[in-house]
């Protein structure tokens, strides 16, 4: 059991048994219950046994709103669903005969009912009937025991057979309701989430169009005139192919800064490969900043051999490596989020 409330999608959030309301009303009853106990204690045997029937009761209560999981789940249904019959064991034998109180009677009535009740609302019909049966039964044998007979005893709590009643067809009536409700939201929001998807598609197809169609599209109109291209058109085209590649294989190193950097570097005839892996993925705004700019410069400093720049998968203790090989020697540096490498 959690003292906070779990999400439910069942007919108990319908009626605000998850809100802060709902834990307010069960606070109210418990107080009730324990100054209407206090306020009727004429000719009563023992305290006691009064306040141990109120410390079950707000188990019962407790366990009834915090409990997660639709229908309640069977242990805490179980506790719940023998909290009336414990409250009646407890305190009926700790009152006279006759009460000296008409109200000696109403706080575990009460209280006894109130668990029942709710058990229908959250899906536990049948456990909530044989709980109403066995605070029946109790008072049936404080009858026999009390000498006053048990249709009598019986007769006092016949009230809440009423309020059963009514649990039970409004759970039958509207936890179907609510179950339907809750589906169709959840359809809702798998359509908009597809709706989305299809939307972002569309939008990335456009931009990658865009995009091929500034930096191909000119290289492509030699071919369509049927002229030669020269070798400075050539060595464009080359620059524009690997562009467009790290595009798609670096999507988190594609901005312009590491894009001028990579651009400048294979125009020197540095061989630059960029790789992502996604651990950038959950980064903010500044850490990409400073990693970028860190790679830029490494872009920067090669005037030759070949450049590797990966983005690692997420929990590496690393975010980018950046390996550099001079054909001399090979320098390999490793950045964290502080953008600080380490060698």
């Amino acid at each position: 059991m959690r003292f906070a409330q779990e999400r439910r999608e069942d007919a108990s959030t319908i009626i605000g048994m998850q809100s802060r309301g709902a834990v307010v009303v069960g606070a109210l009853l418990l107080l009730g219950y324990l100054v209407t106990t206090l306020g009727t204690l004429e000719q009563v045997r023992s305290v006691w046994p009064l306040v141990a029937g109120f410390l079950v009761l707000a188990v019962g209560i407790t366990t009834l709103l915090f409990a997660s999981g639709d229908p309640l789940p069977l242990r805490p249904a179980l506790m719940i669903s023998a909290a009336p019959t414990m409250i009646f064991a407890l305190v009926l034998p700790a009152l006279a005969v006759p009460p000296g109180n008409s109200l000696q009677l109403g706080p575990p009535l009460g209280g006894s009912v109130v668990l029942c009740s709710f058990m229908c609302v959250r899906g536990r019909v049948a456990l909530a009937w044989l709980a109403l049966a066995g605070s029946f039964l109790a008072l049936a044998v404080w009858g026999v025991n009390t000498g006053q007979g048990p249709l009598s005893a019986v007769g006092q709590g016949l009230g809440n057979v009423a309020v059963m009643l009514m649990a039970t067809f409004f759970a039958y009536l509207l936890r179907p309701a609510a179950a339907a409700i809750y589906e169709l939201r959840a359809q809702s929001v798998r359509q908009v989430a597809a709706q989305a998807a299809a939307t972002a598609s569309r939008v990335e197809r456009d931009l990658q169009l865009k995009r091929l169609n500034t930096m191909a599209r000119p290289l492509l109109e030699p071919m369509t005139n049927r002229t030669a291209m020269t070798d400075g058109q050539l060595a464009e085209a080359a620059l524009v192919e690997a562009r467009l590649r790290d595009g798609i294989r670096a999507r988190s190193l594609a901005g312009p800064v590491v894009a001028a950097a990579a651009w400048a570097a294979r125009e020197r005839g540095v061989r630059v490969v960029l790789l992502d892996d996604g651990g950038l993925e959950g980064a903010g705004d500044s850490t990409r900043t400073r990693l970028t700019e860190a790679v830029a410069r490494h872009l920067d400093d090669a005037v030759g051999g070949e450049v590797t720049v990966r983005v690692q998968p997420p929990g590496r203790p690393f975010l980018v490596t950046v390996i550099v090989d001079t054909g001399a020697k090979v320098f390999r540096h490793s950045y964290g989020a502080d953008a600080v490498a380490a060698r």
